[in-house]
């Protein structure tokens, strides 16, 4: 069966498989009204009840969400991240350096797909999202080494750092090339941060 012609008015199909299975190809031009509205008379009534091959734990979610006998698979992930800072002046800190107190959460997502069409040969893709919160030393924590000649200065306007990020690639395994397996990947990516955390040295 043939619905609508998404990937153009020419594609091409292996021949070889159509006359060892004896495959017929039916075009068809989506569904009529009355069609439609009897499909959603059958869902409302509930019988149309779908066919369910089995149902696994949350243990086995990794091989529950494999698609097509497994060279489709797909990784979803959350993560869900939190902080307080509640800061108290001891009587050895320094008087000049002002105290911050913050907290936030956030939750970042991430999506991941492998597609392997042939043994040999598949492709990847990845995005998600990054937080990371500010460490207390870079907050408040404020010192001179005189010895050393330096000065350490906190940022009590620091905020979490927060990323966008993203990649694609493709890999190979078990390809016999001089009497050896070749395995690899090669790996695009890209990364954007917003208030982005580092700590510089200025002399």
């Amino acid at each position: 069966m043939v619905c609508g012609a998404t990937a153009g008015y020419a594609p091409t199909e292996d021949l070889r498989y159509v006359w060892t299975f004896e495959l017929k190809i039916i075009g068809s031009n989506s569904w009529a009204r009355s069609d439609l509205e009897r499909l959603l008379d059958l869902a409302v009534s509930r019988r149309l009840v779908p066919v369910i091959d089995r149902i696994l734990p949350l243990a086995e979610g990794r091989e529950a969400i494999s698609l097509l006998d497994g060279t489709l698979m797909v990784y979803p992930a959350l993560r869900y991240d939190a902080y307080e800072l509640t800061p108290r002046r001891a009587a050895l800190f320094p008087a000049g350096v002002t105290l911050s107190s913050s907290d936030d959460s956030h939750i970042s997502p991430k999506l991941g797909v492998v597609v392997w069409p042939s043994d040999e040969i598949g492709a990847f893709a990845n995005f998600g999202t990054g937080y990371k919160a500010p460490e207390p030393s870079q907050v408040n924590n404020g010192f001179s080494n005189v010895a050393q000649s330096y000065t350490s200065i906190p940022n009590p306007n620091l905020k979490p750092e927060t990323s966008e990020s993203s990649e694609i690639g493709l890999r190979v395994r078990n390809i016999g090339l001089f009497g050896a397996q070749l395995n690899g990947e090669v790996v695009g990516f890209v990364a954007d941060y917003k208030d982005f955390i580092t700590q510089l040295q200025v002399s």
